[in-house]
């Protein structure tokens, strides 16, 4: 049911019978139980605008372990990302996007946007906000785009594919080094610096990570981080909005 606290989707324990058929015309049984940690609920996040985002309880390894009990779910979620009308990610990485505060018209640059995420939010906002003031309520850009940039030539065609499902016009996709991104300074409205990190921001999802990070890796990144940082500020127009994103501690 739903309520406040949002829409239980899984709960308790489910026993699974498999029956496999013998040759000698018998049959064999198979149980298997799924269990689930905590009563499991898509909640609403209240302060992502215009009651869009939902947040799934369950953890990303659950869904995959319980093929039976989230069956349903996961194949509702699969099918919606891949018509474009459903984009996953952790609640944490929406908050770039929302405070580039995104105005109708405005080039908005993504230096480092791979796997996409962000950027399919950084689009969607884009064309909201132009349609609040289209006459005829459309979909439209108002001349704004979002320049997707990704160095790496396979991540980048995996970025494209995702960005094509969004259906949204105004999106530009470019495989370049972010701190050498090619174009004239004071171009961009809005910047997003979203840098390579160290992955010590994982640590709180994945606790193994601890056996194997070292502050050395953070450290090892700094420059490229500041020089992300540095060429996405020449690229800014005066005035403009940069926001820069890491999960690494800095030196």
């Amino acid at each position: 049911g739903g309520d406040d606290a949002g829409v239980l989707v899984a709960t308790g324990v489910r026993v699974i019978v498999r029956l496999q058929c013998m040759r000698s015309g018998g049959a064999r049984a198979f149980l298997r139980s799924e269990a689930v940690a905590a009563p499991r609920r898509v909640r609403p996040l209240p302060w992502f605008p215009s009651g869009r985002g939902w947040q799934l309880d369950a953890p990303r390894k659950e869904l995959v372990a319980l093929r039976t009990t989230f069956r349903a779910l996961r194949q509702f979620i699969e099918a919606q990302v891949g018509l474009g009308r459903l984009n996953r990610q952790e609640a944490v990485s929406m908050l770039p996007p929302l405070l580039l505060q995104i105005r109708p018209g405005d080039a908005v640059l993504d230096l480092c946007a791979a796997p996409g995420s962000k950027t399919v939010l950084l689009l969607s906002l884009l064309a909201k906000r132009a349609a609040t003031d289209a006459d005829d309520g459309a979909l439209v850009t108002r001349g704004g785009c979002v320049v997707a940039n990704e160095i790496n030539p396979q991540r980048c065609a995996r970025l494209r594919v995702r960005l094509a499902k969004c259906r949204v016009p105004g999106a530009v996709v470019c495989c370049a080094a972010a701190q050498r991104m090619p174009g004239a300074d004071g171009t961009y409205d809005r910047v997003l610096c979203d840098v390579p990190c160290s992955g010590d921001g994982t640590l709180r999802k994945n606790p193994d990570i601890w056996d194997s990070w070292q502050p050395r890796f953070s450290a090892s990144l700094h420059p490229l981080q500041l020089a992300i940082l540095t060429r996405g500020l020449q690229l800014l127009r005066p005035g403009g909005l940069l926001l820069y994103s890491t999960c690494s501690f800095s030196p």
